[in-house]
């Protein structure tokens, strides 16, 4: 079963913002997505642009065989 909710971090604890159809007791995973933006660690312009091409040329040097398997969405997803 799967449920959406939003909450809120206080005091080290997660308070869901809605109630949940869930039995008392019933362990749950959790998936932290933080709507907050994390700044870059680089902050200079041109070593930023030097660092991307670098990683495009990484990539480009290591392409994905032509033979390689087509995933699907389920396999690209976990589904329990």
């Amino acid at each position: 079963m799967t449920q959406r909710s939003k909450a809120i971090y206080r005091d080290g604890k997660l308070e869901l913002r809605n109630p949940c159809d869930l039995p008392q007791g019933a362990e749950v995973d959790v998936l932290i997505v933080s709507e907050g933006v994390i700044p870059p660690e680089e902050t200079d312009p041109s070593r930023r642009r030097q660092l991307v091409a670098e990683l495009v040329e990484r990539m480009r040097a290591q392409p994905l065989s032509p033979a390689a398997p087509r995933l699907t969405r389920d396999d690209l997803h976990d589904r329990r």
